[in-house]
């Protein structure tokens, strides 16, 4: 419900600055110009245009991200040579189609792959994530859990199990006494 009003708010404001825009002498924006087919079809063509770059600003990392599961620094770089070579190929070199962009894709994708590769290996050995495998590190302490009689030695086990995994700065973990 709370959509639908939003969308009839909209749609008052728009009517409210039209309106406005016709009855003042100099407005911000001249709704007049749009009679002109050469006028709306250049501001439709430059909103479209602006819309799609802006989408593909956003969408692109956020792929890299949330679907092929790239760190940050990856991220970065595979936007920021891309780019690059879509530059070089466009704008240095001379070739302005879309031949030339396709062709500078598939560059990146070939050239940036191996090195994608070394830099994913020293982001990993830098942040330990080579080391943490979660899974592994869960069904160890499980087949390690079930022969475990003492609490105590549960605890210590516990305790140096998540330890070797995340390395935190600081670890402790309680145990309810039993109250009989």
């Amino acid at each position: 419900m709370k959509i639908k009003h939003r969308r009839l708010g909209l749609i008052l404001l728009v009517v409210l600055f039209c309106v406005h825009a016709l009855r003042i002498e100099r407005p911000l924006l001249d709704i007049r110009l749009y009679a002109n087919r050469v006028f709306a079809a250049a501001s439709l063509t430059t909103f479209a245009l602006g819309a799609s770059l802006f989408g593909a600003m956003i969408l692109v990392p956020l792929y890299y991200q949330e679907v092929r599961h790239e760190s940050v620094i990856i991220t970065g770089l595979l936007v920021g040579v891309y780019a690059g070579l879509v530059l070089l190929a466009t704008e240095v070199l001379g070739f302005a189609s879309t031949w030339a962009v396709a062709g500078s894709t598939l560059a990146a994708a070939a050239l940036f792959t191996p090195l994608r590769r070394r830099v994913q290996r020293v982001v990993d050995r830098r942040f330990n994530r080579a080391r943490y495998d979660a899974d592994a590190a869960v069904t160890a302490f499980a087949g390690r859990l079930q022969d475990a009689v003492d609490l105590e030695a549960v605890r210590a086990d516990l305790l140096t199990s998540v330890a070797a995994a995340l390395e935190p700065a600081h670890l402790s973990a309680w145990l309810q006494q039993d109250p009989r």
